[in-house]
């Protein structure tokens, strides 16, 4: 393998574990079961308004909706996020990770997904089935490192993103490869915009890509997601 060659593989796999990490701080995992689920009905446009949102898709970008999908037992069982092969430090972070996006059973999810520039831009919906308060668990966890099989890193809280008043909490992960040679950066942010309805926004980079965006563009995501915050309302 050429050093170039060796280069990019070492970025890969920097990119693959920044979104297996982002995974389990942001409940991206159920959006992802959801996404792989059949849709209660695809061909039909949410009452939320979200799926026009793909007619907005900036430019390189190409966009597909999920429709609305309900959140089983089943899918949570395959989703449920899981730190057993992460050390994450402060301790208490784990756990706060794990509730950092409370799915509920018998609730719908939407997304609407946008690929293009190395990158994967996700906005997803949970329209909840019982009120849930908003976790404030993650104020903890302002800053943190892990250790994950494949690379380390260490995460942060960026700057909350304003939807129409209602502030976005975000967490960014930087993983290094186990040399130090490469980083990838993701983010993810979720807004509870009401009592019942939660707004999610993840980037990462697209692994499907030859040339996937190791340290994300996160400008054109949080666009689209001030956008959907506009339409949902």
């Amino acid at each position: 393998m050429s050093a170039k060659d060796e280069h990019a593989s070492k970025g890969h796999r920097a990119a693959s574990v920044a979104v297996t990490v982002l995974m389990v701080v942001s409940g991206g995992s159920v959006l992802a079961a959801c996404g792989s689920a059949s849709a209660d009905d695809p061909s039909e446009s949410s009452a939320t308004g979200l799926s026009t949102l793909q007619d907005q898709a900036p430019e390189g970008y190409t966009a597909k909706t999920s429709g609305v999908t309900t959140v089983t037992a089943e899918i949570l069982a395959k989703a449920t996020p899981a730190t057993a092969d992460m050390e994450i430090w402060p301790a208490q972070c784990a756990q706060s990770f794990q509730s950092s996006a409370a799915y509920q059973e018998g609730s719908t999810v939407e997304t609407v997904t946008f690929t293009g520039q190395g990158q994967v831009i996700v906005i997803g919906l949970q329209s909840q089935k019982e009120p849930h308060a908003a976790d404030d668990a993650d104020s903890v966890c302002d800053t943190g490192s892990f250790r994950a099989p494949g690379g380390e890193g260490f995460f942060r809280v960026p700057d909350p993103v304003d939807l129409n008043g209602v502030p976005a909490k975000g967490k960014q992960i930087i993983t290094l490869t186990p040399d130090g040679s490469q980083q990838s950066v993701t983010v993810s942010y979720t807004a509870n915009l009401s009592d019942r309805e939660v707004l999610t926004l993840s980037v990462i980079p697209d692994l499907s890509s030859d040339a996937p965006r190791l340290v994300v563009d996160s400008d054109p995501g949080i666009d689209l997601y001030k956008r959907a915050a506009e339409l949902v309302h």
